[in-house]
């Protein structure tokens, strides 16, 4: 037998690497080759615990995977494992082994029950400074559901990568720079700057989303009025355009007539609003103290809104960066321009464009950009007005990021891979390489809704806290349904936690690279896959500890002979490599599967398996089991940010 040392941390790492070097000692032996060894799940369990793949030793030998096969399992079978007490192999190609339970099982519960909270989390051999810029939602309106799920993916890679010991900064990047913010900000000047009687940050929606609207049927009029003159064949479409936009306009009236009478007021009075606005933006770039003391009261009101709306759902920033100050004030933005425009690739057309498609086959690094093989869009660094577009502004941000972080992470949604990959050329052209390579685009999916798309410029959204509302609603209903014993206080804390469980779960068990379906039925799920259905399997694993009395931590695995007992026992000692995965990939939906499939096992072992009645010493091994399972289970859900509650 191979002599090894064990990391308590990882149990199931000492089970591969035993297997890794008897295999690699095997194959040497008959072969005289190093074989690159790869551990790996059997795609059912019925095929065993691990497997080893015999192809490209097959390859590199001219020879047959099942000859590879029936050769190296002959030679395993005459040595000694310590954690593996099968070996077979099948023909296709694989040697697959099964696993001594009753080692691995002492061996796992010896780790859960030192390290309890900190089990799981161990802590990378490469440790980086790293920030994670999420949300970052324009402070014009309310955080909505789609905000929710950036925020929320967010959050929940901060916590993977904290658990793994790196340095990690949440940072929200203030977009307090642009028409936007300006068209907000005129809106809440004229109305003489009130104090809202409202959310702060709903209040600012809706005085944005008004403005919005009677500007766009103004401009719409005019242009009607215009292409009439000039007898053109696009009235039709203009005037289809201006009949949405009037319907727009009467629902936003609808809900709050007396804002909206006054905000259509004060537009008509203006001359040209939208030199007005526009006089704004330039003043405020230009750091005017009157329009600087207005538009930071703006953003204060909607941040006031965010923060509120965020810490329901348990998230928190350690940084909230302006953007006017930062790369507009500071000159950043300017200086890198004026570097960029050393080079061969910026030209003038009225704007100024960088050709950052021509720079990136020049610098041969589309293979560097995920393989982009299509042409890039020039990236306007200046508009002919003399203002700066979000993407210039960013390789400034991006810059003062680096000053600050080995590595930073941008949660941004996949409609901006496109500025993205500008921003990283961009990031080449100025000689930052290591930047450029370390800056990642975590960009995800759109949520759906079945009624129909969001529009934030025309105030037709679900917002954050409307979801969470609803969350909790929905959840004391159905605790109101099971737990007849519950005092009313009881039932409220707990639809709290059930409910922002379920939300934070559903945005964070789909891949980022997909999108969602946002629907209550799955949402809510008590049944399968789901945050209640994974917190429900908590609370049983609890209650039965609860119950016990106690129990001797001693009880040997021997006695947890059942197939979905050790079917536990595995996957307990999977959890360690289960959140490196995660963490070191960025992927932390399968932190959020690994806990969905830990709380099935359970669930169909509670089914099977009596454990408070069970004989003595088989009862005390079983109360191990189960209080491992909820270790485990709560480890991971907190990772996730979900409250493990203790009744259901």
């Amino acid at each position: 037998m191979i002599v090894m040392e064990y990391v308590l941390e990882n149990p199931l790492k000492n089970v591969k690497e035993e297997c890794k070097k008897i295999l690699s000692h095997v194959i040497k032996s008959i072969y005289n080759i190093e074989a690159e060894i790869k551990i790996t799940k059997p795609p059912k369990i019925e095929m065993g615990d691990l497997s080893f793949e015999c192809f490209s030793i097959a390859r590199l030998l001219s020879t047959t995977p099942s000859e590879v096969v029936n050769k190296v399992v002959d030679n395993l079978e005459k040595l000694n494992f310590n954690f593996i007490r099968e070996v077979y192999g099948i023909p296709a190609g694989y040697i697959n082994f099964k696993i001594d339970h009753v080692k691995l099982g002492e061996l796992t519960f010896n780790a859960i029950e030192k390290l309890n909270e900190e089990y799981g989390f161990i802590k990378s051999e490469n440790v980086k400074k790293i920030i994670i810029e999420h949300t970052s939602a324009n402070p014009i309106r309310p955080l909505h559901i789609g905000n929710a799920r950036n925020a929320i993916i967010g959050d929940t890679l901060y916590r993977l990568l904290k658990s793994r010991g790196h340095n990690v900064i949440r940072h929200f990047y203030i977009d307090d720079v642009g028409l936007q913010v300006a068209i907000a900000a005129y809106g809440y000047d004229k109305l003489g700057r009130p104090k809202p009687n409202e959310k702060t940050d709903e209040f600012i929606g809706l005085i944005y989303a008004m403005v919005n609207c009677i500007l766009e049927i103004k401009k719409l009029k005019e242009e009607i009025k215009k292409l009439k003159e000039e007898d053109s064949n696009n009235v039709k479409s203009t005037l289809a355009k201006l009949d949405e936009w009037i319907n727009i306009a009467a629902d936003l009236s609808k809900r709050n007539q007396e804002l909206f009478s006054k905000l259509l007021e004060c537009v008509e009075k203006d001359n040209n609003p939208f030199l007005t606005i526009n006089n704004i933006m330039k003043l405020y770039e230009e750091k005017s103290e009157e329009v600087v003391r207005l538009i930071r009261e703006v953003c204060k009101l909607g941040l006031d809104g965010f923060r509120e709306s965020l810490k329901r759902i348990y998230i928190e920033f350690d940084s909230w960066d302006w953007e006017s100050e930062i790369t507009v004030w500071s000159g950043m933005t300017n200086n890198i321009i004026e570097m960029l425009k050393t080079t061969q690739y910026v030209y003038s057309n009225g704007a100024l464009i960088l050709d950052v498609n021509k720079a990136a086959e020049d610098l041969n690094i589309k293979s560097e950009l995920r393989k982009i093989h299509t042409k890039i869009p020039p990236l306007t660094l200046i508009r002919s007005d003399g203002t700066t577009l979000y993407v210039t502004r960013d390789i400034a941000y991006s810059l003062w990021k680096f000053n600050k972080a080995d590595m930073v992470i941008n949660v941004i949604g996949v409609e901006q891979t496109i500025p993205q990959i500008q921003l990283k050329i961009a990031l080449y052209l100025l000689g930052k390489r290591k930047e450029a390579e370390n800056l990642i685009h975590y960009g995800y999916e759109m949520v759906q809704l079945g009624n129909g798309k969001m529009s934030s410029r025309k105030g037709k959204y679900i917002t954050l806290d409307q979801i969470i509302d609803e969350a909790i609603t929905r959840s004391y209903n159905e605790i109101d349904k099971r737990s007849r014993l519950m005092t009313e206080n009881e039932k409220r804390k707990l639809a709290e936690k059930i409910g922002i469980g379920a939300i934070r779960y559903a945005f964070i068990s789909i891949s980022a690279n997909k999108p969602i379906i946002f629907t209550w039925d799955r949402v809510l799920d008590f049944n399968r896959n789901s945050a209640p259905f994974i917190q429900y399997a908590y609370a049983r694993a609890y209650n039965i500890i609860n119950k016990s009395g106690g129990y001797e931590k001693t009880a040997s695995t021997e006695l947890l002979k059942e197939d979905i007992e050790q079917r536990l026992i595995v996957k307990l000692a999977e959890f360690p490599e289960v959140i490196i995965d995660a963490a070191d990939n960025l992927k932390p939906e399968i932190v959020a599967n690994y806990c969905n499939d830990l709380a099935e096992l359970f669930n169909t072992f509670y089914d099977k398996c009596p454990v408070l009645t069970a004989e003595n010493k088989l009862r005390n091994a079983r109360l191990r089991l189960v209080n491992c399972v909820r270790t485990v289970l709560r480890n991971g859900l907190n990772i996730l940010g979900i409250e493990a509650p203790e009744i259901m």
